[in-house]
């Protein structure tokens, strides 16, 4: 006596049309767990931009005072403050870079609002802000230190010497300003 039972798992002749439904099972989880790392890293660089915003913050409140230092032709505490504001506003922007390393493509990619690209333009052009800043403090340091008093010849020979040296730091300042010329283009107001 013989009973038909058979023990197939998947019934003969279904496993070759059940392959390219495996694979896309396949594929769409390995999407998925790809997904969810990446939307996990963007969550860490939430957490850390609360400690950006701060040190951003800070360095801005120190280039206003270099600014004020500035105007009052306070040029060692000027040149000083924007060297400062400029050394927070690269670390903020390392902080920043930091925090997003391992989703910063999926972030731009899916930044409606542009704030991941405004923010690191807006660091960048305060930075570049800041170093400009510097070489100003400088230049002006050197134009507004020059002796002019004596003989008309010397005034001469002291005024063109300290323009002479002041050159290559307004040089500096103009290319830093026109780098964060560049970054605030790249910057969108919402």
């Amino acid at each position: 006596l013989q009973l038909p039972v058979r023990f197939d798992v998947i019934p003969h002749g279904t496993l070759p049309r059940k392959i390219p439904h495996l694979l896309i099972l396949i594929v769409g989880c390995g999407v998925m767990a790809a997904l969810l790392w990446n939307l996990q890293g963007a969550g860490r660089a939430v957490a850390v931009l609360g400690a950006v915003q701060d040190r951003a913050k800070l360095a801005y409140e120190k280039l206003g005072t270099a600014q004020v230092a500035l105007a009052e032709t306070d040029f060692k505490k000027s040149e000083a403050d924007f060297a400062a504001s400029q050394v927070d506003l690269q670390q903020a922007r390392q902080q920043l870079d930091d925090a997003l390393a391992s989703s910063r493509r999926v972030l731009e990619t899916l930044d409606v609002t542009g704030t991941v690209r405004t923010g690191s333009a807006a660091l960048a052009a305060g930075e570049a802000v800041s170093a400009a800043g510097v070489h100003l403090s400088r230049s002006f340091d050197l134009l507004l230190g020059a002796h002019v008093v004596g003989t008309e010849g010397e005034e001469r020979n002291d005024l063109v010497g300290a323009i002479t040296a002041a050159r290559p730091e307004l040089e500096a300042a103009q290319k830093k300003l026109e780098e964060a010329e560049h970054a605030m283009g790249e910057v969108t107001v919402s």
